[in-house]
């Protein structure tokens, strides 16, 4: 008895110094004492109180514990008070949804002489939370969608604080929305969704910050939806912003309680732990989403991709296919973008692509879709479009670059070329209707007319293409490669005064090739910068000639293309040629056109003026037909201006009269030169004449020829 009684004591000292609620109870089920943590706690513990001493009893234990009411909680402490079992764990405090926290009541035998057994109240709320934490972890390694991951963070609070219902709450933007509310009715979610957190701050209590309002049916934005979504039971919102890694507002936990369902400290910590794990959920989920838009989407310019626009693309041909509508694809390529890029550097290409982007995709309706693949190539898909509307449509999309941009203080100006190809509903092909729309466009940049529509001609035009590229690349090598030069007369005197060097290609099996044919292709190639530098040597070498040859000759002009001119070292490959080949500077005069001008101003004059400073002439060529650069041209390092041949066949019966004497006044005003270009009959060369024009070239005078053929060099006098 008294080794019982030392033992019971024993017991009850230690008993005192543990810091959870426990009680010793004997073999009748009789509590013998219980600790301080047991009766300070005993607010928070169900039926804690009618235990506060020694003679409670079992039953009202069993009141609160199990999950089927009493009766199967008196049983299963039984088996463990009759010896049947050593030890049992039960829930409790209650039903459920009635606990402030997930508790377990625990019961255990002792080792003593006498039957003596360990009562302790244990909060669970951590075990239950890294159960739920590791669920919702492998959720996300499975890749389940964001909706059903947030489902399992409410439930997870739901857990920590089961008399408690979550919401939890997004932020789209400035607005809020309700991303999984499983126990909270529709009526006083209505209050979250929708909500414009910048209006209505002070009435939200699940963001910015975290607060703990008691009574929400008092509040003049809450209280109605408390009365009609049937939860005034739940007056108390307890809210916990969360926040991304940059610390920006994504979206908030708010938990409704009842006023007497208090939030514990330790609860309170992995109420925390779940704040931080929405967060990771919520930035997880964007993550996953930008990876899916960068796979399918132009990091650039944000416009779909190849992928995304084949799928797209099939998807409007087979919707049109039953009923037999026009499908029609777009496809569009800026002309001598690399001459930009060369010129301003990949930053700048970059922002006239994104500004391209912009200005083509404000030219879509609903429903059609514009798609970068790669480079300075877009394409559109227009359904329900035919051809001739197809042609209009391109037409306002090229009429939307016009204009030029503004790029780090430079003004670029761009044009571009564009193929179009129209299903009609058999063809429904998107690979085939791409290709179409590929070679159209690449006949629209050789012919240089802009716009082209698909002809079933054209692939072979295209094989053919591919052929005398082939055969251009061996051109210079196997001698195949000449130079014609047409004569700058002086109109008052007819004597020339200056002669144009053009290239000219004999194949030995197709002939004469056509400059309108090869010289886009070495263009597009990239062959016209060593063939460039082959026809500036080559003027300059028979140029010198020339000049001792024909009286009166004075210059020899050579055309430079966008890619040459575009080149760093383009001056300097100037002066190397003309240091070999010992051609006066000062005879030699370049061609550029307005559009190389224009592409980039700042860097066309900076390039121009080291031109000028070697002693080398600049003329504008095709002057007034490309760009309106009139505001540009006080400015440009210019010597001569050569009048676009259009606008001198119209002078002659009056039609371009005023513009031609608009030029002649400017040139005048500018110190220029101007030489007339397509002077084919003597009405032309009076028509100049009368407007103070003084230089022209055409075929009035002489079609472009070898220059021996031009100036037959002087038959050598008898040996002596």
């Amino acid at each position: 008895m008294n080794s019982s009684r030392s033992t019971l004591e024993h017991m009850t000292t230690v008993l005192m110094g543990l810091p959870f609620p426990a009680a010793l109870m004997d073999g009748e089920g009789t509590f013998l004492t219980v600790n301080g943590s047991w009766i300070s706690q005993e607010n928070d513990y169900p039926a804690s109180g009618i235990s506060s001493g020694p003679g409670g009893n079992l039953l009202a234990l069993c009141l609160y514990a199990g999950t089927n009411g009493g009766l199967h909680a008196h049983a299963a402490i039984l088996r463990v008070l009759q010896g049947q079992e050593d030890s049992l764990v039960l829930p409790y405090g209650g039903t459920e949804h009635s606990r402030s926290r997930p508790l377990e009541l625990h019961i255990g035998r002792l080792p003593a002489s006498e039957p003596l057994f360990l009562v302790r109240i244990h909060d669970a709320s951590a075990e239950q939370f890294e159960r739920d934490r590791t669920r919702l972890l492998d959720l996300m390694t499975q890749g389940r969608p964001r909706q059903e991951l947030l489902q399992e963070i409410a439930q997870m609070v739901e857990h920590l604080h089961p008399a408690g219902r979550c919401a939890v709450l997004l932020l789209d933007g400035h607005t809020l929305r309700v991303g999984a509310a499983p126990r909270i009715p529709e009526a006083f979610l209505s209050g979250f969704d929708g909500l414009d957190v910048r209006e209505r701050l002070a009435a939200l209590p699940a963001v910015p910050g975290a607060e703990y309002t008691q009574d929400l049916s008092q509040h003049p934005y809450w209280g109605p939806y408390l009365q009609a979504g049937d939860m005034q039971a739940f007056p108390v919102c307890a809210s916990l912003p969360v926040f991304d890694r940059s610390q920006r507002l994504v979206g908030a936990l708010a938990l409704c309680l009842p006023a007497d369902a208090p939030i514990s400290d330790t609860t309170g910590e992995l109420l925390k732990q779940a704040q931080h794990l929405t967060s990771i959920v919520i930035e997880h989920d964007a993550l996953i989403r930008e990876l899916e838009h960068r796979a399918l989407h132009d990091d650039l310019t944000g416009l779909p991709n190849r992928a995304l626009f084949d799928d797209r693309l099939q998807r409007e041909l087979d919707r049109a296919a039953p009923e037999g509508r026009p499908v029609a694809v777009l496809f569009l390529d800026i002309d001598d973008f690399k001459a930009i890029n060369d010129a301003g550097g990949h930053n700048t290409g970059d922002a006239v692509l994104g500004e391209v982007a912009r200005r083509l995709r404000a030219c879509l309706k609903p429903g059609e879709t514009l798609a970068r693949f790669a480079g300075d190539e877009f394409v559109a898909i227009l359904p329900d479009t035919a051809a001739p509307e197809a042609v209009e449509r391109a037409a306002g999309m090229s009429d939307a670059l016009r204009g030029g941009f503004t790029v780090a203080g430079r003004d670029v100006f761009i044009m571009m070329s564009i193929g179009i190809a129209v299903s009609t509903g058999s063809d429904g092909d998107a690979q085939t209707l791409q290709r179409h729309a590929d070679v159209a466009m690449y006949r629209a940049k050789t012919l240089r007319t802009g716009t082209e529509l698909f002809e079933s001609e054209l692939p072979q035009r295209a094989t053919q293409r591919l052929e005398l590229l082939s055969h251009l690349r061996r051109a210079e090598e196997l001698g195949e490669l000449a130079l014609h030069f047409q004569p700058q007369m002086n109109l008052d005197t007819g004597q020339p005064v200056g002669a144009e060097a053009l290239i000219r290609w004999q194949h030995p099996q197709l002939g004469l090739v056509s400059p309108a044919e090869f010289i886009p292709l070495a263009e597009d190639s990239g062959l016209i910068i060593p063939i460039g530098r082959w026809v500036l040597a080559e003027a300059c070498r028979q140029g010198l000639h020339l000049l001792g040859r024909a009286p009166g000759l004075a210059r020899i002009a050579v055309n430079v293309s966008a890619l040459q001119f575009a080149r760093e070292d383009f001056v300097d490959m100037v002066a190397e040629v003309l240091r070999d080949t010992r051609f006066p500077p000062q005879c030699l005069e370049l061609e550029l056109t307005e559009r190389i001008v224009m592409r980039d101003v700042d860097s066309a004059v900076r390039r121009m003026q080291a031109l000028r400073d070697l002693g080398v002439s600049i003329a504008l060529d095709d002057f007034g037909t490309g760009f309106s650069s009139l505001s540009y041209l006080p400015n440009l390092p210019l010597n001569v201006l050569k009048i676009d041949r259009s606008f001198v066949a119209g002078a002659a019966d009056g039609r371009t009269l005023p513009i031609v004497r608009a030029i002649m006044s400017m040139a005048e005003q500018f110190g220029f030169d101007v030489i007339a270009e397509g002077i084919e009959t003597a009405g032309h060369v009076q028509a100049m004449l009368d407007v103070g024009c003084r230089f022209g070239q055409g075929y009035h005078f002489a079609r472009p020829a070898p220059a021996d053929a031009l100036w037959p060099a002087p038959v050598p006098g008898p040996r002596r």
